[in-house]
């Protein structure tokens, strides 16, 4: 076929980036998602290293599903197949871990003992308020990994009819100039 002229080029890449405009928000949310996922990995696993050794299985845990995270915002950019589905079943992973994490600590009684070992007597009711206390924390952070990363793995699933018709829609030297590195 002949050469574009420039007009045509400037409105094929104007074209692409107005229909990569959901793929840019969705690497974006992975971003930001990988980034807070990483903060939390590194306050466990340092909080791990100083006293209960779950918080570096659990800092490891969640580095490795920020991880996953960061490699899935690139894989959006360079177009990749597979980046979104790989995204939704990192957030039912992680929402697994949470959930799991929660029930153990729900029967858990470290903290109950921790009170008993640094107080000669407690209180009366004490106990049960701190039973009371820690089943609202942990039904709510199971309600929260529920609503929230499941929610996100239903936004990133529901992303890969976008991906899929972009790739089918904007032309092919774009679409090798972005898989090369060039700008979504």
């Amino acid at each position: 076929s002949p050469p574009l002229q420039p007009a045509q080029v400037q409105q094929q890449l104007a074209d692409a980036r107005l229909a990569a405009k959901r793929l840019r928000r969705a690497s974006v949310v992975a971003l930001t998602d990988a980034w807070m996922i990483a903060i939390f990995a590194a306050g466990s696993f340092t909080c791990g290293l100083f006293g209960d050794t779950s918080g570096v299985v659990i800092g490891l845990a969640m580095g490795m599903i920020a991880y996953i995270e960061f490699d899935g915002a690139g894989r959006i950019r360079r177009l990749d197949p597979v980046a979104f589905r790989r995204l939704g079943y990192n957030q039912l992973a992680f929402a697994i871990a949470i959930i799991i994490y929660s029930l153990w600590s729900l029967h858990s009684p470290s903290i109950l003992t921790e009170l008993k070992n640094h107080s000669a007597e407690l209180p009366a009711g004490s106990e049960d308020m701190v039973r009371l206390a820690m089943t609202i924390l942990y039904t709510s952070l199971i309600a929260v990994a529920i609503l929230a990363q499941g929610g996100t793995a239903l936004y990133y699933f529901s992303r890969q009819k976008y991906l899929q018709r972009y790739v089918e829609q904007t032309p092919a030297w774009i679409l090798e100039m972005q898989r090369a590195g060039g700008p979504l």
